[in-house]
Parts: C-alpha cells; structure tokens; sequence
C-alpha cells in the first residue's frame, strides 16, 4: 500500500532523476505468483471514497478509514522487461 504523500514523493523523485517529466506517461506493472508480469497503462479518469466509517464501523473505504484514491487500468501493454523486474528485485 502506498498513501498519497508516498505517491507525491515518488513523483518528485522521479522528476527530480531528470528521466521523466510532467508529461511522461505513468504505467504500472502487475505481479503475479504466476511468475508473469504485465506492464499496464491508466485511464485518464480518477475516482475517490472520502474518509470514515460505517455505522458498523467498517472503513467506507475498506481498509483504514482514511479515504483512497482509485486509478483505472486502461490496457495491459507488453510482458514486463527483465530489467525492470530485476530492478524490483522480483
């Protein structure tokens, strides 16, 4: 799991490493016990649950109760380069 502030940091890290910038694509790439990965693109579009709880008090957003933000899978792209999946350490 990664929150929000993790996810600006990475960001800024990334565009801070001067190989990407504002108008790379962002991609992420699925893992599997399968031992095959895929590398995946987004939909533009986004969606959120606010924070709180339930009247039973089961996190509305169904973990901590701290909201999330939900990013849509658009396309599996290609299998996941072998470099990356080192880079990972998987």
């Amino acid at each position: 799991m990664i929150t929000i502030r993790d996810l600006q940091n990475m960001l800024s890290e990334a565009v801070d490493s001067g190989y990407v910038g504002p108008d790379s694509e962002v991609r992420y790439i699925t893992r599997t016990n399968l031992g095959r990965s895929k590398d995946c693109s987004f939909e533009s579009e986004w969606r959120s649950i606010g924070p709180g709880h339930t009247k039973s008090g089961v996190p509305v957003d169904r973990r901590y109760g701290d909201g999330a933000l939900f990013l849509a899978q658009e396309s599996e792209l290609r299998d996941t380069p072998e470099q990356l999946m080192l880079a990972f350490d998987w």
